[in-house]
C-alpha cells in the first residue's frame, strides 16, 4: 500500500505485474472439453462393424463371468448355511436331469433379469460400462418405450439361443439384434 505523497487522502495498491503462463510441457496445456473426441457425441467413428461385435461378445463375456461368480458365491453361501460341503451340492445339480434344467433355467432366467435391471437402472452392464458401450443413444435411454425396447432386444437374444444372434451380428458385422429391435449399441470410445 502506498499513500500518495501530492494528495495524501487517496491510497494506492501497486500493481502486481502478472506472470505469464508458460507451457513446456503437455502436462500444463490448457484442457478443452469441447473436442469432438470428448464424451458421447453419436457413436464412435472408431469402433463400428466386426470391432463392435467383437466388443459386444468381450462385454457379454464379462457379464456372463460375473453371473457365474455370483452363482457361485451363492452356492457356496447356501452350503455355508445349510452346514453341507459345496461339492455335494454341485454334484447333486448334476445328477438328475429335472434339477440340471431347472438350474439351467434359473441361470438363464436370472442372467435375463440382470440385463434388463441394469440396462435400465444403469444405462449399462457391468460388462458393457467395462467396454464402454452402451444400449442406445441419450435421448432413446430418456423416452418411455425404451424399457421395452431393451425388454425385447435381451428376450430376442435369449430366446434365440444367447449365442446364434450375436454370432449372425458377428458374420454379417452389424447388429442384427438392434436393428429388429431398434435399439442399438453404441461404443463411447
Amino acid at each position: 500500500m502506498q499513500i500518495d505523497k501530492q494528495k495524501p487522502e487517496i491510497i494506492r495498491t501497486p500493481e502486481i505485474p502478472e506472470a505469464p503462463i508458460k507451457n513446456h510441457s503437455p502436462l500444463f496445456r490448457r484442457i478443452d472439453f469441447t473436442e469432438e473426441s470428448v464424451g458421447f457425441q453419436g457413436g464412435s467413428q472408431k469402433r463400428s462393424g466386426i470391432k463392435l461385435a467383437l466388443w459386444t461378445w468381450l462385454s457379454a463375456s464379462v457379464d456372463a463371468l460375473i453371473l457365474t461368480s455370483l452363482s457361485c458365491f451363492f452356492i457356496l453361501t447356501f452350503s455355508f448355511l445349510m452346514k453341507t460341503e459345496a461339492s455335494i451340492l454341485f454334484k447333486s445339480l448334476f445328477q438328475s436331469i429335472q434339477l440340471y434344467q431347472v438350474t439351467m433355467v434359473s441361470f438363464v432366467g436370472s442372467f435375463w433379469l440382470y440385463l434388463v435391471f441394469m440396462r435400465v437402472f444403469s444405462g449399462a452392464t457391468l460388462g458393457e460400462m467395462t467396454c464402454s458401450l452402451r444400449l442406445g443413444q441419450p435421448l432413446q435411454r430418456r423416452q418411455s418405450t425404451y424399457i421395452l425396447k431393451v425388454i425385447f432386444r435381451t428376450s430376442l437374444i435369449i430366446l434365440t439361443g444367447i449365442f446364434l444372434l450375436p454370432l449372425i451380428s458377428l458374420v454379417l458385422k452389424r447388429d442384427i439384434a438392434g436393428e429388429i429391435s431398434g435399439l442399438k449399441i453404441y461404443s463411447l470410445i
